[in-house]
C-alpha cells in the first residue's frame, strides 16, 4: 500500500488466468472503501507480483517480484500511480521472490527469498543508498525455513522493534501469515522470532493467506478463497459492489 498527497492506494497482483500471467494494478481507497480502479499500471513481458511500494527522496518507488526475469528491479512512478519507469536492476541474475526493503541504522536492507531445490532460503543484501551497490550478507542464506523465510509485506518499526510479516509455506504455499520480530540485524548476523500466526479458520473459510499491509487507516490481508466460477452470468455476482463491474470480475479471489 502507499499513501501519496493524502490519497491511499493499494497495489495488487492482477492475475490473468487466460494468459497465466500477472500484472500490477491499483485501487484507490477513500474513507468508506475503494473508489477507483487503475488496471495494468505496470506490465512486462514476464510475470509480475508482490508489488513492494515505498516513498523516498520525494518519489514513489516499486519493486515488483520479477523472478521470472531473474532480477529484482526498481521502478519510479511518473506520474503516480499510473505510469512506472524502470530505473535500475538492484539484483541481477537471481530469481528473487518477494523482495522487501527496510532502512535500519543508516543502511538499506533488502530481504529476498530464493527457492533452492524446494527449500526457501532468505537472503539479505545491504547498501548505503537505494541504488546500491548492494552487498550480500556474509551469512547468506541467513535463514532456511519454509515457515518464515518468505516475506509477506512491509517491515515496520514499533517502539524501536522491527516487525517483519512472513509467509508460512510449511504445509503449502500461503498456508498462513505471521509476524516475526527481528531481534538482530547487522553485517555479521540475522535473527528473528515469529511471535504470532494467522491461518485460515472458521471466520475466513479460504485456502491461503499471503500478505499483510497497512496505510491510511486501512489494513489488508491478501488471500484466496474457494469460490464458484461461472461461464456466464457474472454480472449478478457483483451487483452490490461499489467497483465498476469489469474491475470486480478481475479482482475476485479465486483458487489457483
Amino acid at each position: 500500500m502507499s499513501r501519496c498527497n493524502g490519497r491511499t492506494f493499494l497495489f495488487v497482483e492482477d492475475f490473468d488466468h487466460s494468459r497465466q500471467k500477472g500484472v500490477i494494478s491499483a485501487l484507490e481507497f477513500g474513507e468508506r472503501g475503494a473508489v477507483a480502479f487503475f488496471p495494468s499500471v505496470l506490465e512486462e513481458p514476464w510475470h509480475l507480483s508482490y508489488p513492494f511500494v515505498m516513498e523516498l527522496q520525494g518519489a514513489v518507488w516499486m519493486i515488483p517480484e520479477s523472478a521470472a526475469n531473474r532480477e529484482a528491479a526498481l521502478y519510479r512512478a511518473d506520474p503516480f500511480p499510473t505510469v512506472w519507469k524502470k530505473e535500475a536492476v538492484l539484483l541481477p541474475d537471481i530469481a528473487a521472490l518477494d523482495s522487501t526493503i527496510v532502512r535500519h541504522e543508516d543502511r538499506f536492507w533488502l530481504f529476498t527469498t530464493v527457492e533452492n531445490h524446494g527449500r526457501l532460503d532468505l537472503h539479505l543484501f545491504s547498501a548505503p543508498g537505494i541504488f546500491g551497490p548492494w552487498s550480500p550478507h556474509e551469512r547468506n542464506p541467513v535463514l532456511w525455513d519454509a515457515r518464515s523465510a518468505r516475506s509477506a509485506g512491509k517491515i515496520v518499526e514499533r517502539e524501536g522493534r522491527l516487525w517483519r510479516p512472513v509467509q508460512d509455506c510449511s504445509r503449502r504455499y500461503g498456508a498462513a501469515v505471521g509476524l516475526a520480530e527481528i531481534t538482530c540485524l547487522n553485517d555479521h548476523a540475522y535473527e528473528q522470532r515469529v511471535r504470532s500466526t494467522i491461518a485460515p479458520c472458521r471466520e475466513w473459510p479460504g485456502r491461503r493467506l499471503h500478505t499483510l499491509s497497512q496505510a491510511g487507516g486501512f489494513e489488508f490481508i491478501d488471500s484466496s478463497a474457494n469460490v464458484l466460477r461461472w461461464k456466464t452470468g457474472t454480472h449478478d455476482l457483483f451487483k452490490d459492489s461499489r467497483l465498476p463491474e469489469p474491475s470486480r470480475r478481475r479482482l475476485l479471489p479465486t483458487s489457483p
